[in-house]
């Protein structure tokens, strides 16, 4: 069995979906695995068959706009496919990102897995303010 049919098995327990959209996640996963970046250009060349890269690209757009993720399942999820023995180690971690004008605070909570955290939530901290807002503070 490939890796995708595998995931999709997997992705099926979880989450009722059709089967587009399971392949779909199963290959943007195994995307970011290879290519270790969230670039959609970069991800639609680990799509299989003759698609175009265009169209590729237009199917990973469509997914994120109509696909919502609820967050108890998507956690469960992640952490049954890195953790199915069900010893985990977690961590916490909180990290400041610039957007523009503005800084971001998030504090997430993740499995430890080979050397990597894997994130399974997250969620925004109410410090969001603008730059500008601060320098005249």
């Amino acid at each position: 069995m490939e890796p995708a049919d595998l995931l999709i098995e997997h992705f099926r327990t979880y989450l009722n979906w059709n089967k587009c959209r399971l392949s779909v996640l199963a290959y943007l996963v195994l995307g970011l695995l290879e290519k270790q970046t969230v670039n959609f250009t970069h991800l639609t060349t680990t799509f299989p068959g003759k698609s175009q890269t265009a169209s590729c690209y237009r199917r990973i757009q469509r997914f994120f706009l109509e696909v919502v993720f609820e967050e108890s399942i998507t956690a469960r999820m992640t952490a049954s496919l890195f953790a199915p023995e069900g010893k985990w180690q977690l961590s916490m971690d909180r990290t400041n990102w610039l957007f523009g004008m503005f800084k971001i605070n998030i504090l997430f909570l993740a499995i430890n897995y080979k050397g990597m955290a894997i994130p399974i939530l997250w969620t925004l901290l109410p410090k969001i303010q603008k730059l500008d807002q601060k320098r005249q503070a």
